[in-house]
């Protein structure tokens, strides 16, 4: 029997759509805690979770679990006149408002849980930060093999990204207008303090190097990059 979680306070429809559910579904139940729902989804690997929200509940505090966990489709139920969830919908995500048609709801559940489940990609993810496209695409084609890559072409986009998804691995460009690499990296420092900084440079000279080096990190790779020499660096911050 499909395993799904059902978020929510205590209240008699809470009650009543678990019941409803437990015909077909196993249903878990957590209580609106973000850490605790964390937990729970990855506790469970749920594919479906169902929250019941209440009317005070911020929709931030939703977009945070969705984005936590792309993967998994996020059913959000509101108050009939509740409409602050009104952009919440895509292929992973639906919104309903009560009243609610179980039937319904049950069919779509069905349909989601028939899909094969993604394949989990276990290979260490990499966010590889440069102004130029050819470095980029340079990058791409030397570690693709064994790592996920993923591109900023700035340090502002660079940081924005980081905010949303885990990486592993970050390797950043020296020279990049607006926000340089040195300015993204004491961000980084401060905001990820365990992710490893590989610095991308194309500058050789002993002063720059210098630079670099006093704020310990990971490694740096001069350009333009060669392969076995940026993999060893990456292997070498993982380990």
């Amino acid at each position: 029997m499909d395993k799904i979680l059902l978020i929510g306070e205590e209240s008699g429809f809470f009650k009543n759509l678990k019941d409803a559910l437990s015909d077909d579904f196993r249903v878990v139940t957590c209580g609106i805690n973000y850490t605790l729902i964390r937990r729970v989804i990855q506790m469970n690997q749920t594919r479906i979770a169902i929250c019941i929200k209440p009317e005070n509940m911020n929709a931030t505090a939703v977009k945070e679990i969705n984005d936590a966990f792309p993967k998994m489709t996020l059913i959000v139920i509101c108050e009939e006149k509740d409409d602050s969830m009104k952009w919440f919908s895509g292929e992973k995500q639906i919104c309903l408002n009560k009243p609610l048609k179980i039937k319904a709801l049950k069919e779509d559940m069905a349909v989601i849980l028939s899909e094969p489940e993604e394949v989990e990609d276990n290979r260490k993810r990499v966010l590889a930060v440069d102004d130029n496209g050819l470095v980029l695409r340079t990058i791409k084609q030397v570690l693709e093999d064994e790592f996920v890559v993923e591109f900023a072409n700035s340090g502002i986009k660079a940081l924005d990204m980081l905010k949303k998804n885990p990486y592993d691995v970050c390797l950043l460009d020296y020279e990049m207008p607006i926000v340089n690499g040195l300015e993204v990296f004491k961000a980084i420092q401060n905001r990820y303090p365990t992710l490893p900084v590989i610095f991308l440079t194309g500058v050789s000279d002993r002063k720059r190097i210098e630079e670099v080096a006093i704020h310990h990190p990971a490694g740096y790779v001069l350009k333009p990059i060669e392969a076995e020499r940026i993999k060893e660096k990456i292997h070498k911050a993982l380990a």
